[in-house]
């Protein structure tokens, strides 16, 4: 259990409780989707500010039930001879101090090209625009190198009054390979009975040319309607 009782670090999910079980953020090749392992095939722990998978130690202590487990959730002699891990399918990185960061869940990241990155960095720069009510980012196959993928984002607004330049300027807070290539304008996001933002709707959702769809123009640095009837009244503005 990670517990931020302090409260200094906004963000932080802090550190593990005494008492709990050992946890370890395990390095992790994003190109290979696969831990990183030494020469001998153990696991090697991430570094400091380094995105890696968190894994917790499972008891060997006898009764010790993991039947109910999915097998490839389970790592053995992953340190070292007769250990057992569970995989949380959380990417996570540790800072200097100890405590520790939520990056995104292993299907949530984002693999582009020039690396990986979490959708909920790139959610949380998109809330900096006022207009924002909800967002979820995603992925889809990148057209110009299909084993990698590129960013794509719904945003649901506050109001119909929208202000494209104000997005572009939080989006552009982002390094270059993070900002969503397309980004279309929904009715709705839908919610958990939890109230988080049901992010498998992107699959539904068309990205294609249309009167709420804008894409990034990298060499301008700001977005662009992509229907013609838009643009041309962005453009008489």
């Amino acid at each position: 259990v990670l517990v931020n009782a302090r409260g200094k670090k906004v963000g932080s999910v802090g550190r593990p409780l005494p008492g709990s079980p050992s946890l370890v953020v395990a390095g992790w090749n994003f190109d290979d989707n696969d831990f990183v392992r030494d020469g001998t095939g153990k696991l090697v722990r991430a570094r400091l500010d380094e995105p890696g998978m968190l894994i917790a130690r499972l008891s060997r202590r006898a009764g010790t039930d993991v039947a109910h487990i999915d097998p490839r959730r389970l790592l053995r002699d992953a340190f070292e001879p007769g250990d057992l891990w569970f995989v949380t399918g959380d990417f996570f990185e540790v800072d200097v101090e100890g405590d520790f960061w939520h990056i995104d869940r292993q299907g949530q990241m984002v693999r582009t090209k020039l690396g990986a990155v979490g959708s909920t960095r790139i959610e949380d720069a998109i809330y900096e625009a006022p207009d924002v009510a909800l967002c979820i980012a995603g992925a889809r196959p990148d057209a110009d190198d299909p084993p990698y993928q590129e960013a794509i984002a719904a945003i649901q607004l506050h109001s119909p009054a929208f202000d494209i330049e104000t997005l572009s300027a939080a989006v552009a807070t982002l390094p270059e390979y993070a900002r969503p290539r397309r980004i279309r304008i929904v009715d709705e996001i839908p919610l958990t009975d939890g109230l988080r933002p049901i992010k498998r709707m992107l699959r539904e959702l068309d990205f294609g040319d249309g009167d709420s769809v804008y894409a990034w123009d990298a060499r301008a640095q700001h977005y662009v309607p992509t229907s013609p009837l838009t643009s041309a009244a962005s453009g008489s503005g």
